[in-house]
Order: C-alpha cells, then structure tokens, then sequence
C-alpha cells in the first residue's frame, strides 16, 4: 500500500495509525530539537532536570539501603539479646536445681526423708514441666 496515495474502499479512505512508544527520561533528539527551536535553552533545561532527578534518585535509594541496613543491624541485636535471656534462664535455672537437689540430699542424710525427697521430686518434676511447656510454647 503506498501511503501518499492510499487505496479507497467502498468509497472511503483507509486509515493507517503510525506511533511510536518509548519510555525514558529524556524526549527523543527529533522532539529535543523541536523544544529547542520554540524554546532556546528548553534542552538544557530539560537535561539539568533530568540529572537532579537521577541524583534525588540515587540518594534516595542510598537512604533506603542505609535505613535496610539498621533495620538488619537492629534484629541481628534482637537475636543476639534473645539467645543471651535464653542461655542466662537456664544456666540460672539448673543452678536452683543443682542447689534444690543438694539440699534435699542433705536433709535425708540428716534424718528428714519425707522432706528431702520431697524437694528433689518436686525440683525434678518442675524442670520436667518446663522443659514440655517450654517446648510446646516454642512451636
């Protein structure tokens, strides 16, 4: 088909839509040009706009990488303080244990049966009950 002379159709004319589709910051160079004649310096300030956007670009993403990373610094802490609380609980918890049990041996040497297994079943019981709920708790 040739488009200085299109072909006619039952008596009316074809249409034929031409476009083109471009994504940038920048106009193409035909319409940079075109900017450029209506008004001189439109280019240059088209392109000084174009350069301050790509800076506040990069320093925005600067900041988010920046505050990303403190945000990972900070649960890297949490973590940390976390695994400490657990280790300081049960280092603090078998030495209560440790001390319970010694004690309530001490008393059945002395005499007091009933008492000292008392405390070390009950001692042993407890760290049981802890440790299922402890467990379960967890998942």
């Amino acid at each position: 088909m040739n488009l200085e002379n299109p072909t006619i159709l039952n008596n009316k004319p074809n249409q034929l839509m031409v476009g083109v589709d471009y994504s940038s910051p920048l106009p193409i160079s035909q319409e940079f040009a075109n900017y450029e004649k209506i008004l001189p310096g439109a280019a240059e300030r088209i392109l000084a706009q174009a350069e301050k956007e790509q800076q506040n670009r990069f320093l925005n993403d600067s900041k988010t990488h920046e505050s990303n990373q403190q945000i990972l610094d900070s649960n890297q802490n949490i973590i940390k303080n976390s695994h400490r609380e657990k280790m300081l609980g049960i280092s603090v918890g078998g030495a209560i244990c440790t001390v319970v049990t010694i004690f309530g041996g001490y008393l059945i040497l002395k005499g007091h049966d009933w008492a000292g297994a008392s405390m070390i079943c009950s001692t042993v019981v407890g760290v049981a009950v802890a440790f299922v709920t402890g467990r379960s708790y967890g998942k």
